[in-house]
């Protein structure tokens, strides 16, 4: 399949905080003309090792590319590593997959729908599952994202987001999540994404404990919270007395429905049959 799509990944301690990027570039591998792996330094020799070993493996030499950044010092410059990462795209399209991120084969056709759009679309936005704790929850929690209609979200909570634009438009990626923000029209050609980078954690303490381990891991340069694991449980008690993790409540629900090839994978590297 031919889309003129390439895809940007973003990678730090991503064995150490066990992403499961291998399996989202295999899920990307057929509907991208390019992937491109920006393996962000300082101190990540084993991360870099670890992609070119996979690329040689799964004879994607002519597919995947492997480029140098520097892992920013705040969460606002996350949109700029992935932004280095588009100069080394020379399709039409560039979108942002991110290492915790999973394609599912069912979505492939309507990556093709790219090469119909009319010249005044210039970004595609991107529905998302995001499981949470395991398999058999879904919930939502990217931060900051804005809805297809540009109207603020709850703190927490995202339904849709744009991450693919025309390389030719004005179009940048920003903060954590890498959302595209472009000036021109967007449609969503109803991809959904599988996000799988919370099933490490769940809903008591010893849940939050692993998020600050993930969190302090994935940003090493700096303690995303301080430590106090007491305080942080007061702070998301509910009104019941019991710990809520990240205070997302009823909209954290069960899940037993359909699942991409990839994370059926995942889940079962990870000791959980779907």
């Amino acid at each position: 399949m031919t889309t003129d799509i390439s895809a940007v990944m973003m990678l730090h301690n991503a064995d150490k905080i066990r992403y499961p990027w291998r399996y989202g570039i295999l899920s990307a591998v057929p509907v991208m003309d390019k992937i491109v792996v920006v393996v962000a330094a300082p101190d990540d020799d084993f991360t870099w090792g670890a992609v070119h070993y996979f690329r040689e493996a799964f004879g994607l030499r002519s597919k995947l590319q492997i480029v140098n950044g520097v892992w920013p010092t705040s969460h606002a410059g996350l949109g700029n590593l992935i932004t280095q990462g588009t100069a080394y795209c020379n399709t039409e399209w560039v979108y942002q997959l991110q290492g915790d991120e999973i394609l599912d084969e069912a979505d492939y056709p309507k990556w093709e729908l790219f090469k119909a759009l009319p010249d005044n679309v210039v970004g595609v936005d991107f529905g998302f599952r995001h499981y949470w704790g395991d398999f058999k929850h879904i919930g939502a929690f990217i931060y900051g994202a804005v809805d297809f209609d540009d109207k603020p979200l709850n703190q927490g909570y995202v339904r849709r987001v744009t991450r693919a634009f025309r390389t030719i438009s004005d179009g940048r990626f920003i903060g954590d999540a890498a959302q595209a923000v472009v000036t021109g029209d967007r449609v969503d050609l109803g991809i959904v994404v599988h996000h799988v980078g919370k099933v490490h954690a769940g809903r008591e303490r010893e849940a939050l404990v692993k998020e600050v381990d993930f969190q302090n891991t994935l940003y090493a340069h700096g303690k995303c919270w301080d430590g106090d694991i007491d305080a942080r449980l007061r702070i998301m008690e509910n009104t019941t007395g019991e710990c809520d993790y990240f205070n997302l409540g009823d909209n954290i629900v069960e899940y037993s429905g359909y699942y991409p090839r990839y994370v059926r994978e995942w889940a079962k590297e990870l000791g959980q049959e779907l």
